[in-house]
Parts: C-alpha cells; sequence; structure tokens
C-alpha cells in the first residue's frame, strides 16, 4: 500500500488508542471519585448552661448543654459530657453530640483546657475530634474545636464552634 494513503490511518489509529485510553482512565476513577470525600467548614456561634453531675476520675464531671447555628450543620443542640478537673483547668473524657433540627446527628470526643479570667469565668480551648454521625453526616471525620467563657457563678456560657468535617460524596 501506498505511504500516502496508510499515513492517515497510522494518525488516526494513534488518537483513537490516546482517546480510548484516556477514556478508560476516567472511567475507572469515576467510581473512585464518588467515594472521594467532601471537606466541608464548621463555623458558628453556640450558647448553653453546663452543671455538675458528680464526681469523675480527675475532678468533676460536667454536662454542657446548649443551642447553635453553624456554617454546614444549620441549627443544632449540643450535649457535651466532659470531667473537668477545678485545681489546674484540664478537661479530659469529653463527648459530644450536635442534634441538627431534622434529628441528624455529629459525635465526637475531645479534652481542652479552661483558664480563669480575673472574675468569675474561665476562658475555655476545647480542641476535638468527629468520630461518626447519623443522617447525612454517616461515617463523618474530621476536627472540631470550641472556645468561649463560661460564667462559673451563673452556670452559663457562650462561645463559637469551628472545625472540618469529611464525608462521603455520596452522602
Amino acid at each position: 500500500m501506498d505511504a500516502t494513503l496508510t499515513e492517515p490511518f497510522k494518525t488516526l489509529n494513534r488518537r483513537g488508542a490516546t482517546l480510548a485510553a484516556v477514556l478508560s482512565l476516567l472511567a475507572l476513577a469515576l467510581p473512585v471519585g464518588a467515594m472521594a470525600a467532601a471537606d466541608v467548614g464548621i463555623n458558628g456561634v453556640e450558647s448553653g448552661t453546663f452543671r455538675v453531675l458528680g464526681p469523675c476520675s480527675s475532678g468533676l464531671l460536667l454536662e454542657v448543654t446548649g443551642t447553635g447555628r453553624a456554617a454546614y450543620v444549620g441549627e443544632y443542640s449540643g450535649r457535651y459530657r466532659e470531667c473537668f478537673d477545678p485545681a489546674t483547668g484540664l478537661v479530659v473524657d469529653g463527648s459530644f453530640t450536635l442534634t441538627t433540627a431534622n434529628g441528624d446527628t455529629v459525635f465526637g470526643t475531645f479534652t481542652g483546657q479552661a483558664v480563669p479570667d480575673g472574675g468569675a469565668g474561665v476562658h475555655y480551648d476545647d480542641p476535638g475530634v468527629i468520630t461518626g454521625g447519623t443522617g447525612r453526616f454517616t461515617d463523618a471525620r474530621g476536627s472540631i474545636n470550641t472556645r468561649g467563657i463560661a460564667d462559673l457563678a451563673s452556670g452559663e456560657y457562650s462561645g463559637t464552634i469551628d472545625g472540618q468535617l469529611s464525608r462521603s460524596e455520596s452522602q
């Protein structure tokens, strides 16, 4: 066969092979992409009350309940339990659950530190880990931090909540 006739077919075959390879890679990547994690920011404010439930391993067992509003989560109620050492301000064995208006939850664990403000209050900083959730937060993972001020005289607190939540794209 004449080279002038076969050369266009060789070029077409190379392009076809390249196109087929690219399409195959895309087809293989789609299922992985569908399950890829989507990171979303959680930033908001909350306030509520706290009370002493009794003793714990290193101080006082506190129950903290409040409400807030955060980006991506929306309106939520929060319930926190922690072991607080009043002598050092150390917070250990913390657990939390945030429940959205429709009942979906985000939950996890935290530790932290409280520092007196010179009056009846303490500034707290409690970094934590998101370990799961329900509803649209099923299999959630990430980090979260609450910080603010708690009034020891009134049993009230107010602060901020921020962090990153990773969830499956299919959620």
